[in-house]
């Protein structure tokens, strides 16, 4: 991911001055299990509008915003960004940002989606960003929100959605960070996929990985040959089986 991530169009200079359109991609998982009732918003009066309007009167586009090209965040200031909201800019909460916000493809935060979204979101200001990133780092913790969370990374990394899959290779950089060291098999499985003639990596492949990874032991003692995996991960269990006995 890395600096691919800063570089990208984000918000910029105008991004303050933008009138909060009624639609967004804020990811309604999220909200929802946010506490926030989309239902209850509507018939309470609360406008979303409103909430931008307090968030972008505040002044912080200017010291995020790219000097030259005023609609969008170079990588320094992307950093800093990430820096001042308490997310990692090179981990898993720099994602977890993009899924809340519901963004469509990786490195582009664009100013309506980031109004919209953390309006939505009800945030007025730094601190409550602040707020929605610790809660999104909470929610990844959970077994049930991260396997959302990782189906929903799919698409966004595919971006385009006549895409059937994923460059491998993005897939074993994306990997490592999403998943940290919790799995012992997945360095093993992404050298493997490194060094294989695969080239992509299919949403079957992508979303049975996690299962596989959750269930095997580090062994592989527990893998049943007539366990329905995908044939990318029957592979790599021949190919582990080979090398320990070579």
């Amino acid at each position: 991911m890395g600096k691919q991530w800063y570089q990208r169009r984000v918000h910029g200079k105008q991004w303050y001055q933008r009138r909060v359109h009624g639609s967004s991609g804020i990811n309604a998982e999220y909200m929802a299990s946010s506490g926030i009732n989309a239902e209850y918003m509507a018939s309470s009066g609360i406008n979303a509008e409103l909430h931008g309007k307090q968030w972008y009167q505040r002044r912080v586009h200017g010291k995020y915003a790219d000097r030259e090209e005023k609609d969008s965040m170079d990588a320094e200031g992307m950093m800093q960004f990430f820096s001042d909201v308490g997310a990692n800019p090179e981990g898993i909460e720099a994602l977890g940002v993009a899924w809340i916000l519901g963004l469509q493809e990786m490195g582009d935060i664009d100013r309506q989606p980031f109004i919209d979204g953390f309006s939505k979101l009800g945030c007025s200001g730094m601190s409550d960003i602040r707020k929605q990133v610790d809660k999104v780092k909470s929610q990844l913790k959970d077994q049930g929100s991260f396997k959302k969370f990782y189906r929903w990374l799919f698409t966004h990394l595919k971006g385009d959605d006549k895409k059937k899959a994923i460059p491998a290779d993005l897939a074993t950089q994306i990997w490592p960070i999403v998943f940290g060291d919790r799995y012992p098999l997945l360095g093993r499985f992404c050298d493997f996929l490194d060094n294989s003639e695969t080239d992509y990596v299919t949403k079957d492949v992508w979303e049975q990985l996690l299962d596989f990874l959750r269930e095997m032991k580090s062994d592989l003692s527990n893998f049943e040959e007539m366990a329905a995996w995908p044939v990318l991960v029957d592979e790599f269990v021949e190919a582990v089986s080979k090398e320990e006995k070579t």
